[in-house]
């Protein structure tokens, strides 16, 4: 591994990180399922392609900009799915933790501000 390849990531001399886009100086890959389950492998992803697409837009290269837009969009699409899941896994919760409120307690939680 070329540790020159990734300048701008923070943890390229050490081995942090899952390993899957940007690679850890000894090697391994967590068993986290890579970037479309592991919401840290989908963020070195955005930037990853965040950086790629500001390089190719740099040096005017269509197909590389495309290539990065792909992956951008991509990774974007991922973290949408990660962050509807985990609302609707909060939301459960909340439905679960409603149900055991009498219908009062019920009628004013649903009332609340939801800045509260």
């Amino acid at each position: 591994m070329n540790n020159t390849d990734y300048p701008n990531y923070p943890h390229r001399d050490l081995n942090e990180g899952c390993g899957h886009i940007y690679p850890r100086p000894d090697g391994m890959k967590m068993r986290c399922g890579s970037w479309e389950s592991c919401p840290g492998c989908t963020s070195d992803a955005l930037d990853a392609a965040t950086a790629w697409v500001s390089a190719a837009i740099a040096h005017g290269d269509r197909e590389e900009i495309t290539q990065a837009c792909l992956l951008l969009s991509g990774a974007g699409r991922v973290l949408r799915k990660q962050r509807d899941a985990a609302v609707g896994a909060n939301m459960a919760q909340l439905a679960a933790r409603e149900s055991s409120f009498s219908p009062a307690a019920r009628g004013l939680f649903q009332t609340m501000p939801a800045a509260w």
